[in-house]
């Protein structure tokens, strides 16, 4: 089938995104609509810098484009100066759906100013958790802000009321100096997320579906949707059986990025990996860090060292060059915070068990169970409490019958969707 003569472009903020939300979601779309790729290099491992070559050879996407999105050590003006010059490639790209994973974040900005006068739908498609909309909800403060506007722009003294001095550097000063045009706000931004520039959100929970709609009205729709990774095998998922006998766990601590973990957390994530190996006759320990982890840190090595002790082999996995998808087949369980990484992991693959560590990492918001929403398929190992072995079980296997993102996506380029 020939590609259509509608376009969509793909932003990707965040390179193990790529895997693990867009390529099965484009996988799906593939000769049904001309697909461009703009995708930020953080955390872009070589493996997939090839699949995008790959797909462009094969015709699966028109073109890519790779580039830094995030400050690199930089002064604002400096950084402001290179994404303005960066999205550039997309002027004069013709597309009619544009999805991206947030719209609060100024690069996100600098995009949706490349196709200003033209008449395209903007997407969000969530690629990792929301702690701060799922916070905001709990604590039932949704955000107000004064919406007093002239000729479509926020007047002047609800600027002064809603900026700090960052914030209007960011939105005004650098943007109409480069661009000529300054950034619409709307006052949520805050949440990181959705600010409601962006009408339509795709999430995978009904605990994120409410809270979005609560914390932020200015979203008028809200889709939920299977998440991309369900029920697609990863390349090597035809060995799990084999590689189940190899009693492999997966312990994944995703916080304490910047500063030391207390000992007392450091004995918690021992711990319960003691219990586990115990219960699931474990012989090989893989440790993965967060990949923005400080390699200053001592805590990792610490961790390391304390489970060479428990009688297993320990291998500290590369997180930057290896992705979950490549590798997610390899164990039997995976133990590891509130994360993204547990939803992936699900998703990939149904015959493991996966137990959530809560309040063992920074002990903030983002390290509560509640940031998964309702965290379908994913156990709980609670302070105080020991693993139990039915929580070492895979959960049953339940179809939502939530339409898939390519399904929704589709709708919207056939004009289905409002």
């Amino acid at each position: 089938m020939q590609p259509s003569n509608q376009g969509v472009l793909f932003f990707c903020g965040v390179g193990y995104a790529l895997s693990e939300v867009f390529l099965p979601v484009i996988d799906e779309l593939k000769g049904l609509c001309r697909i461009y790729m703009l995708v930020a290099d953080f955390c872009l491992s070589p493996l997939m810098r090839e699949k995008l070559v790959e797909m462009k050879e094969n015709k699966i996407i028109e073109e890519f484009w790779i580039f830094s999105a995030f400050p690199n050590q930089e002064s604002r003006r400096t950084y402001h100066r290179r994404i303005s010059s960066s999205v550039q490639c997309l002027r004069g790209l013709s597309i009619r759906l544009l999805v991206l994973g947030e719209d609060s974040q100024i690069v996100s900005r600098y995009i949706f100013s490349q196709f200003s006068d033209l008449p395209i739908k903007r997407v969000i498609l969530q690629t990792g958790v929301i702690g701060h909309v799922l916070n905001a909800y709990r604590m039932k403060k949704a955000l107000t802000v004064d919406r007093e506007r002239k000729n479509g722009r926020i007047s002047w003294l609800a600027r002064k009321l809603l900026f700090n001095f960052r914030d209007w550097q960011n939105c005004c000063f650098f943007p109409y100096w480069y661009q000529k045009k300054t950034f619409p706000v709307t006052g949520y931004e805050r949440l990181t997320f959705a600010s409601g520039l962006c009408k339509h959100v795709i999430c995978y929970d009904p605990l994120e579906a409410k809270a979005i709609q609560t914390t932020n009205p200015l979203v008028k729709y809200i889709y939920l949707a299977r998440f991309p990774l369900e029920a697609k095998k990863s390349e090597s998922q035809v060995q799990v059986n084999e590689w189940k006998k190899a009693g492999k766990l997966l312990v994944s601590p995703s916080g304490k990025l910047f500063e030391e973990m207390p000992r007392s957390k450091i004995d918690r994530w021992v711990e319960v990996t003691r219990q586990v190996v115990q219960l699931k006759n474990i012989r090989e320990i893989h440790l993965r860090f967060h990949p923005r982890l400080s390699p200053a840190l001592e805590w990792p090595k610490k961790i390391a060292r304390a489970m060479e002790k428990l009688g297993c082999s320990v291998e500290i996995v590369n997180s930057s060059k290896v992705s979950l998808y490549e590798s997610v087949h390899l164990y039997d369980g995976m133990i590891g915070s509130p994360s993204g990484s547990l939803r992936v992991t699900r998703a990939l693959n149904k015959s493991m068990f996966i137990l959530g560590l809560p309040n063992c990492c920074d002990g903030d918001f983002n390290d509560q169970p509640w940031l998964l929403g309702e965290g379908e398929g994913i156990q709980w190992a609670r302070e105080g409490e020991s693993v139990r072995i039915e929580q070492l079980e895979p959960p049953p296997v339940i179809d939502y019958q939530r339409p898939r993102v390519s399904s929704i996506l589709l709708d919207f380029l056939q004009g289905s969707q409002s």
